[in-house]
């Protein structure tokens, strides 16, 4: 499992750093984005790679989770139906309701229910995220969002 994740790793460094060698050629307009995603995702691969080479390999019934975390593969599963859900429901959301009522609901829920924040936290945070939301893609770039179901 360890050497999987190295090879992994090694791919895709190789595959950021193709991207970073191709983008440079590229007009200054032209290799912004590709840069701001690929130089990012190559340092951070090689800080994974870095991690798999210096951890000790989980013992016969734990999965590596995070950085230094192991758990129990059944544990490490049922996190992993709970992320699947939550993501289905957020995209569920989007669909129905639309997505500037959609992603405030779903924050608020998440940071409650699954985060355990206080409500202030919750609040302000889910209010943040909606000025933040609607200032860059609404007034700013104009993006017309998914209005859903009830807004059509």
């Amino acid at each position: 499992m360890k050497s999987e994740k190295i090879i992994f790793a090694l791919v895709m460094i190789v595959l950021f750093g193709a991207a970073i060698y191709f983008a440079v050629d590229f007009q200054p307009d032209e290799r912004r984005a590709p840069l701001v995603v690929a130089v990012p995702s190559f340092l951070l691969m090689i800080m994974v790679l870095a991690d798999e080479l210096r951890s000790r390999p989980p013992e016969k019934n734990e999965v590596k989770i995070a950085y230094r975390e192991t758990l129990h593969v059944a544990e490490a599963r049922r996190r992993e139906l709970a992320v699947i859900l939550w993501i289905l429901l957020l995209v569920a959301m989007i669909y129905v309701l639309g997505f500037l009522w959609a992603v405030p609901l779903y924050l608020l829920a998440m940071l409650k229910l699954r985060g355990r924040e206080t409500w202030r936290v919750s609040v302000f945070l889910t209010a943040g995220t909606v000025v933040v939301i609607y200032f860059f893609f609404v007034s700013l770039l104009k993006v017309n969002l998914h209005p859903g179901l009830w807004g059509s």
